[in-house]
């Protein structure tokens, strides 16, 4: 994705207003804070407050970061979030003890992409607890202090989104016993000059014949999260879809050519793809005389 409006960076602000039911047990307090971070970086801190089962904590705490630096681009914004963490500072055990104790309470992400749209949005942080029956939240707000895209940028730009849902027929020295997370990584093509590297992360191995339940959250390409489901997109779910639901004339099996140019497969009127591709497995030498990219530029992509 090309740069916005402007060649300056554009300050993006976070603001967490406040929040609730913060995993205190009645009757007792503790102190309390909210961590951010994007894109591997800490943005910062909240203040410490008293956190009690029936106190709505007023944070009020901000912190920003630049868009088009060297570090977060368009592209960052589009599909990595920015991930709130509840952290719980516990009670010293001695009087002699210096260094204050602390354990996450939750975590949950809030998705940047309405950004690209205007310039502020608010949201509500729900996915926080670590604890059964708790249902802790986050009041958060999202501002950029000018437009990233001008308003011609935006009218002539698409947005790609890429699901991986699952693979099949994996190698028989893949085991399920062994610990291991799985990367599928592939290029799009930005321009005839530009690639950009995806790579969709955290999957797991499963025994033959056990299926996926539907409909099931689409989750973020992100590393290990410490709370269950915070990696999980709002409101979007893989379900079963019939191929008459395919948005576009591919809907059979064929192939659509554009004729602008040998192998273009995507069809002017098509706006979603879906169904199975076989994969094969290649040496490295294979890998970069198919491809022309050494694996290099794949762990160059994870940076």
């Amino acid at each position: 994705m090309d740069q916005g409006a402007g060649e300056k960076p554009v300050p993006i602000q976070i603001t967490v207003l406040r929040g609730k039911n913060m995993g205190v047990n009645k009757g007792e307090s503790a102190l309390n804070f909210v961590r951010a971070e994007f894109n591997s970086i800490m943005l910062g801190e909240s203040q410490k407050l008293n956190a009690s089962a029936d106190l709505t904590l007023e944070y009020n705490f901000t912190c920003s970061f630049d868009c088009f630096g060297e570090t977060n681009t368009l592209d960052d914004l589009a599909h990595k979030p920015v991930i709130l963490t509840a952290v719980e500072i516990l009670p010293k055990e001695q009087k002699k003890q210096k260094e204050e104790k602390t354990t996450v309470l939750g975590q949950g992400v809030v998705d940047l992409l309405p950004l690209l749209h205007g310039c502020r949005f608010n949201a509500r942080v729900t996915r926080l607890s670590l604890s059964p029956g708790t249902q802790p939240s986050l009041d958060v707000t999202i501002c950029a202090t000018e437009p990233l895209l001008s308003d011609a940028q935006l009218s002539s730009s698409n947005l790609l989104r890429v699901l991986v849902e699952a693979a099949y027929a994996v190698p028989d020295v893949w085991s399920p016993a062994a610990p291991a997370s799985y990367v599928v990584g592939f290029q799009v093509p930005l321009s005839a000059e530009k690639e950009q590297v995806l790579l969709l992360s955290k999957g797991l191995l499963k025994t033959g014949g056990e299926k996926e339940p539907l409909p099931r959250p689409k989750k973020w390409p992100l590393g290990p999260l410490l709370a269950p489901g915070a990696d999980c997109i709002p409101g979007a779910f893989i379900e079963a879809d019939p191929i008459e639901m395919e948005s576009g004339e591919l809907t059979g099996m064929e192939v659509g050519n554009t004729g602008r140019a040998p192998g273009e497969l995507w069809h002017n009127t098509g706006r979603t793809l879906g169904g199975h591709w076989e994969g094969t497995s290649r040496t490295l030498g294979e890998l970069f005389e198919n491809t022309e990219r050494a694996l290099g530029e794949y762990r160059e992509g994870t940076g």
